[in-house]
C-alpha cells in the first residue's frame, strides 16, 4: 500500500492494521460495521434493510435480505447516485435502477467480508476517491 493511502487511513485501529486486512476481516455484522464506520470518521451513515433505503439517506449500507432472513449481503448507497456491490452484481431492487454502478468486483464470492468492503468504498465515496478504492485491488 502506497503513503498515499496510508495517509487517508491515519488514525484507523492506532495504525497497526493494513487495508488489506481490515477487509480481510469477518466484520459483517451491523455492530461491527458500525464500529468500523465510526473508526473511519464516516458520518451519518444509515444502516438499514435495502427495501427500507431512503433517497434522503446520504450515506447508507444496506443488507440486500430482509430482517426475516437475518441478512446477506451488504452493499453501500452514496448521495443518493452510486452504488456499490462488492461482488460486482447488479442493483439488487429494481426501485434503484436510475444509481450509477460498476459490475468491477473487488471481493472473492466465497469470502465473507462483503460489510468490511462496504464501509471501505463509502469512505472513500465521501472522499471523491472511488477511483483510490479500486485501485487498491488488482482489477
Amino acid at each position: 500500500m502506497g503513503r498515499t493511502h496510508k495517509k487517508y487511513l491515519r488514525g484507523l485501529y492506532d495504525g497497526q492494521k493494513s487495508v488489506s486486512e481490515i477487509i480481510r476481516s469477518s466484520v459483517t455484522s451491523k455492530a461491527d460495521l458500525e464500529k468500523l464506520a465510526q473508526k473511519l470518521d464516516l458520518e451519518n451513515v444509515n444502516f438499514c434493510w435495502i427495501d427500507d433505503y431512503l433517497p434522503t439517506m446520504k450515506n447508507a449500507i444496506c443488507n440486500i435480505d430482509s430482517d426475516h432472513i437475518g441478512g446477506t449481503h451488504w452493499v453501500s448507497i452514496y448521495d443518493n447516485e452510486y452504488y456499490f456491490d462488492s461482488l460486482g452484481l447488479p442493483i439488487a431492487r429494481d426501485k434503484l435502477n436510475y444509481l450509477q454502478y460498476t459490475t468491477l468486483p473487488v471481493q472473492n464470492y466465497k469470502f465473507g467480508g462483503c460489510g468490511s468492503y462496504a464501509v471501505l468504498w463509502l469512505y472513500y465515496a465521501n472522499m471523491n476517491e472511488i477511483d483510490k478504492f479500486y485501485s487498491l485491488f488488482n482489477i
